[in-house]
């Protein structure tokens, strides 16, 4: 069916059907007043059945729940990005350059323990940091 082509039968059947539509019982709402009936949640979607047009009232939990697990696992992977993977990378390059850096590239490493210190705290209990042990030649 078009929107706003309607015959006198359907209309009439529409009229029917709305005042057979049960009163919502609200303290904001006058109680026998057809605004309250008409605009009611109920109402309107009864009126769309009617009409033939399917609401999406039923798919939006599915979809608001959809949209919070992609948010939550979104968050997660920024979460461990930031709290494990770039730390134990910075962590080996840490190691790798600490003793042969030039002077910007010791900024950028005293940058990435700034950046990332709540990581490396949490990488710290199983992290050897001890320089190595020297052999000595006689």
């Amino acid at each position: 069916m078009v929107w706003g082509k309607r015959g006198v039968g359907e209309m009439r059947e529409m009229r029917e059907m709305r005042e057979e539509l049960p009163i919502r019982h609200s303290p904001f709402a006058i109680r026998h007043s057809p605004f309250a009936i008409r605009h009611s949640p109920f109402a309107i979607r009864h009126s769309l059945k009617i009409i033939g047009v399917q609401p999406m009232m039923e798919n939006r939990c599915t979809l608001y729940r959809d949209t919070i697990m992609v948010v939550a696992l979104l968050y997660l992977i920024l979460a461990g990005a930031y709290l494990l993977v770039i730390p134990a990378a910075a962590l080996v390059y840490l190691t790798q350059r600490w003793y042969v850096a030039s002077s910007f590239e010791r900024g950028f490493m005293y940058f990435l323990v700034f950046f990332f210190l709540p990581g490396l705290l949490l990488l710290s209990p199983f992290v050897n940091l001890r320089p190595k042990r020297r052999q000595i030649e006689v």
